[in-house]
């Protein structure tokens, strides 16, 4: 039984210690990358977003859409009207 608290204490601290440094990654990346996601962020909060101006939305969805391409993901904008 003390062998498994000692093995469950150990993964406890190895996720801790992992989670701190995917932690500091990210801090370090919001750093590093800061003028150019406040800057990204601006643009999007530029187009407005009301929901009766279809156009706008298409914008914001387009503006996303390709937000989360340059991130690597791959994205599906599919249209409901």
């Amino acid at each position: 039984m003390k062998s498994m608290h000692r093995l469950i204490a150990a993964l406890v601290i190895v996720a801790a210690a992992q989670a701190a440094l995917a932690q500091s990654s990210v801090r370090d990346y919001r750093r590093t990358h800061e003028r150019q996601i406040l800057e990204e962020f601006t643009r999007l909060l530029a187009i407005p977003n009301v929901a009766s101006d279809r156009e706008n939305i298409r914008r914001n969805a387009q503006f996303i859409l390709e937000m989360m391409q340059r991130r690597v993901l791959k994205p599906l904008l599919l249209d409901v009207t």
